[in-house]
């Protein structure tokens, strides 16, 4: 009993030291937890994912919004760990639950697609309509995507141009090409064709292959700027060396027949259809991947 009173004498008189004291250590178990969250994600960042995994693996870092949204993406891919679907899906959730608006549009991308899952547009586009008014310029591209399908939607192209503008205005390449192309084919409003050509160029520059091939018809065909042979094969090259096929071809094509001012290449023109055969069939292969 005497010890007892004596404790509560020493713990009312060093009590000032004793808080001191705890809150001198707060930060070191803080610390701990920060370091194993931001650790585990700098090396996903690096691409090491195995150790990333590490420290992904260990509970207080798995509280993180940003880990668990990496989590439910590695076992999307099959990254390190077994594909798992249902884990995914899991792990996508409890970062959304946190407000995560990446994590909300991987669900979305997962029953848009029909990922492991069962394919609902009516609950991707409620998924990505969260993301998106979070700002996430990549549920507004898909949004835009829907509306301009039509998938699980009423077809809108009005509303298409809405969430395409949105992510164009973050710069999104693939939003500015796809709200281009409605200004050209003026689809959901007014048409304009010179807007149209200055979004493709925009894209064009921020490096979408797409953007650059149509950018290089445009400028071979004089469309609505004028002919220039020189950008033409300068943006065929750009989108073609991005892998895409019809750039690949139509430079076989502009080097077996002389177009645009370059002489006639025989096995210049060749190399062109082989590299496409050869981009065309890897495009087969990863469509047939599950």
């Amino acid at each position: 009993m005497l010890f007892l009173k004596n404790f509560h004498f020493l713990l009312k008189k060093h009590r000032f030291f004793i808080v001191v004291f705890f809150l001198s250590v707060l930060p070191f178990f803080r610390l701990s937890y920060a370091d194993n969250a931001s650790t585990g994600l700098q090396y996903y960042q690096d691409r090491q994912f195995e150790k990333a995994w590490q420290y992904f693996s260990k509970p207080d870092a798995q509280r993180n919004s940003r880990v668990q949204r990496n989590i439910a993406y590695m076992y999307l891919k099959g990254i390190v760990v077994p594909k798992d679907s249902e884990k995914a899906l899991y792990w996508f959730l409890k970062s959304a639950k946190q407000g995560n608006a990446q994590a909300m549009f991987d669900i979305g991308v997962m029953y848009g697609n029909g990922q492991g899952i069962t394919q609902n547009y009516q609950t991707a586009r409620q998924w990505h309509l969260k993301s998106a008014s979070k700002g996430y310029a990549n549920a507004q591209y898909y949004l835009g995507l829907l509306y301009a399908q039509g998938d699980g939607v009423e077809q809108s192209y009005e509303q298409a141009r809405f969430w395409y503008a949105r992510a164009a205005a973050q710069g999104h390449a693939s939003a500015i090409v796809n709200l281009g192309n409605l200004f050209y084919e003026g689809l959901g409003g007014e048409q304009d064709r010179v807007l149209a050509f200055m979004l493709c160029k925009k894209a064009a520059e921020l490096g979408d292959a797409y953007a650059q091939f149509n950018l290089a018809e445009l400028y071979r065909t004089g469309r609505v700027t004028s002919e220039n042979p020189g950008k033409a094969l300068y943006w065929y090259r750009k989108s073609a060396d991005q892998g895409t096929v019809k750039a690949m071809r139509k430079l076989a094509t502009i080097h077996d027949r002389g177009w645009l001012g370059q002489p006639v290449n025989k096995p210049l023109a060749r190399e062109w259809e082989r590299k496409a055969d050869a981009a065309e069939a890897r495009q087969r292969r990863e469509e047939m991947e599950p």
